[in-house]
């Protein structure tokens, strides 16, 4: 796996992490606690997408570097 890809992997489970952490806490009625994770977790998710698009970008603009077949 190519480091790029590990980077996205990795936020990815941090991204699913903090959400179930949102999850608890609304269930348990920590409800502040519940919206700080839940804006982490989607803080989160956006970024990680960014990441991916941004590597696409420079999958395209340079070949051999983050091709997109690695992925």
């Amino acid at each position: 796996m190519r480091p790029a890809n590990t980077i996205i992997v990795i936020r990815s489970v941090i991204g699913a992490l903090i959400a179930a952490l949102a999850v608890a806490n609304f269930v348990t009625g920590r409800i502040v606690f519940g919206v700080l994770f839940a804006a982490l977790a989607a803080m989160n998710v956006v970024m990680t997408a960014y990441i991916a698009r941004r590597r696409g970008r420079i999958a395209r603009r340079f070949r051999g570097f983050a091709d997109p077949a690695d992925r």
